[in-house]
């Protein structure tokens, strides 16, 4: 049996009454704890509650338990002191560019990015701003590569894919694996679009696994020589049929 990773793209809070105590309780990233995620990317919503309530969130999920939570192009604000307290969570780890992980003998970096689309879609973020994904991606790339020596890079991507014309996929998922070079997989979040089967775009596979947590996407990896290969991919609905955990 392999080792696993369990990653998932932002937008982990809002929706629901528990995001009522995010701040003092983190529960959103308490769950993902408890259910085995090892990564989590931002989403624009998880800055609903705007830089103070994230930042007070991370720091009960740091003293209560959580994943990794990783965001590569957040930009700070030197001018506007609003985003101070989530400034200063970033300087204590509490959000990373980027993880490096070892499973099954490899080392796996994650990094995580907010696309284009999606930061015009995150208004209380202000004023954090994000930088330019596909530069940031091609930077932190070269980081994993040359200085970690990873053997597999994977991007968390809050920035979208459309596949309503099988013959022309679009969306911020797909510009990255086009104008970036070095990324094995991109797992997308932002547009909720349930993919069946991973796209392939120069050489990186890119998957989605919808919203709600209704389905799983279970990759299973080849990887040899910094390039990782399809072995099989399943999309799994979390329905009665699963056993609930009492």
């Amino acid at each position: 049996t392999n080792d696993v990773l369990v990653l998932d793209a932002g937008d982990f809070s809002m929706g629901t009454l528990f995001h009522m105590l995010a701040r003092e309780e983190a529960y959103e990233l308490r769950t993902m704890l408890a259910s085995g995620y090892d990564v989590v990317g931002l989403g624009s919503h998880d800055f609903d509650l705007k830089p103070d309530g994230l930042a007070n969130m991370l720091r009960t999920g740091a003293e209560k338990g959580m994943p990794a939570v990783v965001c590569s192009n957040l930009v700070f604000s030197d001018a506007d002191k609003r985003d101070a307290s989530l400034k200063k969570a970033y300087a204590d780890g509490l959000i990373r560019p980027y993880v490096v992980l070892e499973r099954s003998g490899l080392k796996v970096g994650v990094f995580a990015l907010i696309g284009r689309r999606a930061a015009e879609s995150a208004p209380f973020a202000r004023p954090v701003k994000f930088g330019d994904p596909f530069r940031t991606a091609q930077t932190m790339v070269n980081m994993l590569r040359n200085d970690e020596k990873v053997d597999l890079v994977i991007c968390l991507s809050y920035g979208g894919l459309n596949l309503d014309d099988p013959q022309q996929i679009k969306g911020d998922d797909v510009e990255l694996a086009k104008r970036v070079t070095g990324i094995n997989v991109i797992v997308g979040g932002h547009t909720h679009t349930l993919c069946p089967k991973p796209q392939q775009v120069r050489g990186t596979l890119i998957v989605q696994a919808g919203a709600y947590g209704a389905h799983v996407g279970v990759m299973d990896l080849t990887v040899e020589g910094g390039k990782a290969t399809l072995a099989r991919y399943d999309m799994v609905a979390v329905d009665a049929g699963i056993a609930g955990d009492p």
